[in-house]
């Protein structure tokens, strides 16, 4: 089960013990698709309909339908954004058909974090050895941080604006032919300030794969003066050589970009649209990606 809108997704197949993604695209005539609508009620009786489309071979359908309700409740009890069981297996005394019942020989589970303030049990699941520690630094200053695997470093202000941002920095990795990525994503959230800003590029620089860092801000309740302050502190604190693009729109983004100018920083680059800054971290980033490959 998938919370991904108002309708949650069920995906299921015969095929297990393998990713659903691969058998989806090799074969898709054998991946079921359904739905369950947040604001109604799915029951037993829905469960049982659920297990009939979806094809248990060779099983008890009560028995699957349980299963499902069990798994539904599961995902809404525990404010879950994945409850996965791969492979459900049949298992039993293979001479006793009575004997033999359905089980989960493996199961994930994916908790919403937003939704922790709900569950004080959940502090017992967490691994500091499994964690990623630039996410867990990030989480320390309450920064919306995912660490990915590219070598352009985002921030932005706003999920859609910091999304919007690794495309763009996606499309100009291939149209330039270097196919270089975003290296995280980090949101700062309306209202940052210079502190905010200078923690967040802290983290991002403190990434080893990061060559560039592409800043995006479009100033509402955040102020662009107040980041550009935060850039500078930065750049003073972390004595960094790597390059900064910076694109800024909005409130006070005419006082920030004179606060950068004033700087004279020459790895301090301002581009006026997010295509261009995308376009030139890509760029600045492959070069220095280049040149590190040279030297080896």
């Amino acid at each position: 089960v998938d919370r991904t809108s108002r309708d949650f997704d069920v995906l299921a197949t015969a095929n297990g013990g393998t990713e659903v993604e691969e058998i989806a695209k090799e074969h898709p005539e054998s991946v079921k698709r359904l739905h369950i609508n947040a604001l109604g009620d799915f029951d037993m009786e829905a469960a049982k309909r659920m297990a009939g489309q979806i094809g248990f071979y060779h099983a008890d359908l009560d028995q699957a339908a349980n299963i499902l309700l069990r798994m539904w409740q599961c995902f809404k009890d525990n404010d879950a954004t994945l409850v996965e069981i791969n492979p459900l297996a049949k298992i039993g005394d293979p001479d006793d058909e009575a004997s033999k019942s359905l089980c989960a020989l493996d199961a994930k589970i994916s908790l919403d974090g937003n939704a922790a303030f709900r569950h004080d049990g959940w502090a017992r699941f967490d691994d500091p050895m499994q964690a990623d520690p630039f996410e867990a630094a990030a989480a320390e200053h309450g920064l919306h941080y995912v660490h990915l695997d590219g070598q352009v470093g985002v921030i932005g202000n706003g999920a859609g604006l910091v999304m919007s941002s690794l495309d763009a920095v996606w499309d100009a990795g291939k149209e330039q032919g270097t196919n270089v990525t975003s290296a995280n994503f980090l949101d700062i959230g309306g209202g940052a300030s210079a502190a905010v800003m200078s923690d967040s590029l802290s983290i991002v620089l403190s990434d080893p794969q990061v060559e560039s860092v592409f800043i995006n801000v479009y100033g509402g309740i955040t102020s662009c003066e107040q980041v550009a302050k935060g850039i500078l502190q930065a750049f003073e604190e972390l004595h960094t050589s790597k390059p900064l693009v910076v694109r800024f729109d909005g409130n006070a983004a005419a006082e920030g970009l004179q606060i950068l100018a004033a700087a004279n920083n020459p790895n301090l680059h301002v581009e006026g649209t997010m295509e261009q800054a995308a376009a030139e971290a890509a760029r600045l980033a492959a070069n220095a990606k280049a040149s590190k490959e040279a030297k080896q």
